[in-house]
């Protein structure tokens, strides 16, 4: 309880602002004019800006190009250039055989000969300073000297609740390739410096180590910001600057940005056209124009990011589920994990990952399928799909598994020399076997202590703070917990109270800001402030490589032109054709990425947006604990009314529909083209959106509606919360299990998703409205699931707006609710008793566990274990670490209890067995045999796993 009451004014607060509660953040900025420059003040930020240019040109096309960053996983614009002075070309980097896959541009890795990153070396230049400075009503002017290269105007125009907008325009006198850089806002040396900003990777006090320019497709606002003495300022491109359509890719980049300046000062420029690239070829008379804005505020870097994306770029909460229920696409993409076209390899037990690694399976996590199953009350997906990754997760080395011995990209591993789950997945399949398998704790513990000997081990230190913590959910050790908090406040003290210098060695964004899922977990555990504050600081820092341009016009777009839908280029070059989509005319928020982030510092090029939004319940839960409605619309804007089925990966080349399609996964693989299909992230992505659910319901309902859930590390975007497997709360129910089997019910608007739970004999419902208007809905149940409704009246206690509300009569199953614009309704219906298929299979427990349930032999290095999930899901797993250059086949007999021995045979590798075990099972004896590859039989003595 207590920590709901932490949490309830917050969410009180962020409930009571309501749909309407982003504002665009008018900022009252004054503009006074000084000679050649402008001083601008915003409340207690007060910055000048010069109207300073550099001019550069050259005859020569200096074939602009990406080459990939010497000290960091990214890429920057590189310039061939005559004559480059010391230190100012390229080195060649060592490249790797294990690169490659998917959104890898080998383009970037191109030669460096005579190549320069410094654009103030990429070619000659004139520096342009005002000369004159004229007023005009509001309108700032600056003269400047006539150049042998053309005129430049440049003229300052105060924006009313905004910040003032800064034109330039340029006449070259003769053709040639050309770019204007603006080099007059504030500088400053990297000591006077509290943060800065350059898109990508160059934040907190990481100062590019040269001048390096970001290509504005590539930000996630198009600006550079220093933050100095608590107050930032910045330049950014006018919204014009980036139009909606086409969608922003390397081809059709108009400008780029950059903080590096020539004397080695920290200092926001800006470049258009791209010196060699789109529009930089100009003929004599022509005329190039640009606007952009110059920014001041008073506080730090992340406040400014947000004011930024409001007012400059109109981020607001913008999406309405308008193509399907979330419901309805969850029941789909679990559908599709089901079917032939989820490409689920039984014989290895894992998800294909063809798309990079020809041959090769990879799972995630077996929690996912777990979590699954337990909500949907859905055998089939413990016994298709989960239980089969629980054996892979403990038996493969690497969770990319290839039988391919040539096979090197991302490093593969034909190994059974597991587990390759990580600590944490080991400690919850702990905690989900109640402790009744003791062989999940060995193996968490082994490898949370690094393998040492127990005499040597120091009782809760060993891995992670993050690890620390999950072990201590698992066994109820104080000595983890402690361990954790110790580390964490460290980890707190130096990742986020300073401002790191250097980078960290990373690929995902969430490695590259503070680890704020996990310091949320920390918060959750313990209630201690000082975690939830530094997960709200990690964030904030992550919601800066979200999409928050180009901004949204109001009006409609039209896609997949010709009926055909776009090409993505990389699975083009691997000879797949073209795939067809009914070309169509659509509102354009539908197709924004707003609110997404690219892949990765390296895959960033190609992939735009990608799907996985696990900050999304993230963020909403840190929403609904601060009252953060920059965060909370964030998470809106990554989940809400993106699919109707699993959508594939990412955004890439152009704006589509066929990511909304129902059956847009349900092809083969080599059939489709838009994006790139990992058939290991359908599960990961249904723990999002699971957790998005309860989060919503529980942000909406000030925290009545809550559900514990357990942590599912996965690895880049695949974090998610567990759920399931423990009880919860339902407004003033208490106990209340979450129950979401496929098609549980219908409703006639699609802005109605919900939260169902079983309680004692009643059903219950949350509706969530995820519209700006009052939704009056029919429900129909489903009575093939309850049947107990089929042509009897039911009645329903109604909650509104967490008020009970009054109650309502369903009929035959079918009744109707309203649900105010962006709130929650609930009905409790009375008299239903709910029989779970599945749900208590994996939630009950033997009283007692296996006391002997691992042993390890020398035969073929087998392992062998008992795996104790639930009161009737036991089984024994027995996995070989020799292969196929040891044994041709390899054959068990085992007998149960004293049963006449039974036999299995695997002919192919991996040689792995599984038993199933009665729920009253007490022992197992096995013996082992093979025959080698020179043709010898060998046997194993057998062995015994038993219950005492």
């Amino acid at each position: 309880m207590r920590k709901i009451l932490l949490l309830f004014p917050a969410l009180l607060a962020l409930a009571a602002a309501g749909a309407d509660a982003a504002p665009r953040e008018p900022q009252t900025m004054t503009v006074t004019p000084g000679k050649g420059s402008v001083t601008i003040t915003n409340g207690k930020a007060r910055f000048t800006f010069r109207a300073d240019f550099r001019l550069f040109r050259t005859e020569k096309d200096p074939q602009m190009e990406l080459r990939t960053l010497p000290d960091c996983r990214y890429f920057a614009p590189s310039w061939v250039a005559d004559n480059l002075p010391p230190g100012k070309a390229i080195a060649e980097i060592r490249k790797s055989r294990t690169m490659g896959g998917d959104g890898i541009d080998d383009s970037a890795n191109g030669s460096v000969q005579g190549r320069t990153f410094d654009l103030f070396a990429a070619a000659p230049f004139v520096d342009l300073r005002p000369e004159e400075t004229l007023r005009s009503g509001d309108t700032i002017r600056f003269r400047y000297p006539e150049s042998a290269w053309g005129r430049l105007e440049c003229r300052i125009v105060p924006v009313e609740g905004s910040a003032p907008c800064m034109e330039f325009r340029f006449t070259p006198s003769q053709p040639g390739y050309y770019s204007v850089g603006y080099l007059g806002a504030p500088a400053c040396d990297l000591a006077r410096v509290d943060a800065l900003w350059q898109p990508m990777v160059w934040q907190r006090r990481i100062f590019p180590a040269q001048p390096y320019m970001t290509l504005a497709y590539t930000c996630p606002i198009p600006a550079t910001l220093v933050q100095v003495g608590g107050a930032t300022a910045g330049v950014a491109a006018d919204t014009s600057e980036m139009p909606f359509e086409p969608l922003p890719t390397r081809d059709n980049n108009r400008f780029g940005v950059a903080l590096h300046n020539p004397a080695g000062e920290v200092q926001p420029m800006l470049f258009a056209p791209v010196l060699g690239h789109v529009g930089s070829r100009m003929e004599s008379g022509g005329e190039f124009a640009f606007r952009m804005r110059l920014w001041v505020g008073p506080g730090p870097l992340n406040i400014a990011f947000q004011s930024m994306a409001r007012n400059l770029y109109d981020f607001h909460d913008y999406r309405s589920n308008a193509i399907s229920t979330l419901n309805n696409t969850i029941d789909n993409i679990i559908d599709y994990t089901l079917s032939p076209y989820s490409n689920f390899i039984d014989s290895l037990k894992g998800c294909s990952y063809s798309t990079d690694v020809p041959g090769s399976t990879k799972n995630v996590s077996s929690l996912n399928p777990l979590s699954v199953a337990l909500v949907a009350d859905d055998e089939e997906i413990y016994r298709r799909r989960a239980y089969p990754i629980v054996e892979y997760m403990l038996s493969r080395k690497n969770t990319l598994f290839c039988l391919d011995t040539t096979q090197k990209v991302q490093s593969p591993s034909r190994e059974l020399a597991g587990p390759c789950a990580p600590v944490s997945e080991l400690a919850e399949l702990y905690r989900l076997s109640a402790g009744r398998s003791p062989v999940l704790r060995y193996l968490a513990e082994e490898k949370y202590y690094k393998r040492k000997p127990a005499a040597q081990r120091t009782p809760g230190v060993g891995g992670s703070w993050y690890d620390a913590l999950e072990m201590y959910r698992a066994t109820g050790d104080a000595a983890y917990l402690d361990h954790a908090k110790k580390q964490a406040d460290i980890y707190i003290e130096k990742y986020i109270r300073t401002q790191p210098e250097k980078f960290q060695n990373a690929f995902f964004w969430n490695r590259y800001a503070p680890f704020y899922v996990n310091l949320l977990e920390l918060y959750e555990e313990t209630g201690e402030r000082r975690y939830l504050d530094a997960a709200h600081e990690g964030a904030r820092e992550y919601a800066m490589f979200v999409w928050m341009v180009p901004t949204i016009p109001q009006d409609s777009v039209t896609v997949n032109r010709g009926g055909l839908a776009p090409w993505y280029w990389y699975l083009k070059s691997r000879g797949i054709p073209q795939q067809r989509c009914p070309e169509e005319r659509v509102p354009a928020w539908r197709l924004s990425e707003i609110g997404l982030v690219p892949e990765s510092s390296t895959t960033c090029i190609g992939h735009r947006a990608v799907f996985m939004a696990h900050h999304a319940p993230y963020m909403l839960r840190i929403a609904g604990l601060t009252g953060d409605r920059f965060l909370h619309d964030i998470a809106r804007s990554a989940i809400v009314g993106r699919y109707a089925n699993f959508p594939g990966y990412h955004m890439n080349m152009a704006r589509t529909t066929a990511y909304e399609k129902p059956d847009f996964p349900l092809h083969p693989h080599d059939s489709m083209s838009v994006t790139s299909f990992h058939y290991n992230h359908p599960f990961p992505l249904l723990s999002v959106l699971y957790d998005y659910l309860v989060t919503d319901a529980s942000v909406r309902s000030q925290g009545a509606i809550a559900f514990p859930g357990d942590y599912i590390e996965g690895y880049g975007y695949l974090q998610a919360k567990f759920y399931g497997n423990r009880p919860g709360r339902f407004y003033d129910r208490e106990g209340a299990w979450l129950w979401m089997p496929r098609r549980l019910l219908r409703t006639s608007d699609v802005e109605l998703n919900y939260l169902s739970a079983r309680c004692g004999d009643e059903l219950l419902i949350a509706f969530t409205n995820q519209s700006r208007r009052t939704v009056t809905s029919q429900v129909e149940l489903n009575r093939e699931l309850l049947p107990m409704l089929a042509g009897r009246e039911i009645r329903a206690e109604v909650w509104t707006d967490n008020r009970r509300s009054g109650e309502t009569t369903l009929t035959d199953g079918r009744t109707e609710v309203t649900v105010s614009p962006e709130g929650i309704t609930a009905l409790m219906l009375r008299g239903v008793r709910i029989e779970p298929r599945f749900q208590e299979r994996l939630t009950e427990h033997d009283a007692r566990g296996w006391a002997h349930d691992y042993g390890e032999l020398d035969f073929g290095r087998a392992r062998a274990m008992v795996l104790n999930l639930g009161r009737d899901l036991k089984s024994c797993y027995i996995y070989l670490q020799d292969d196929d250059s040891r044994f041709r086949h390899v054959s068990m007999t085992y007998s149960i209890d004293g049963n006449p021995p039974q036999a299995l045979n695997d002919t192919s590798y991996p040689y792995e067995f599984t038993v199933a075990l009665p729920s009253d099972a007490r022992q197992i004896v096995v013996a082992l045999s093979g025959i080698t590859t020179d043709g010898r039989l060998v046997r194993s003595q057998p062995f015994k796993l038993s219950k005492n």
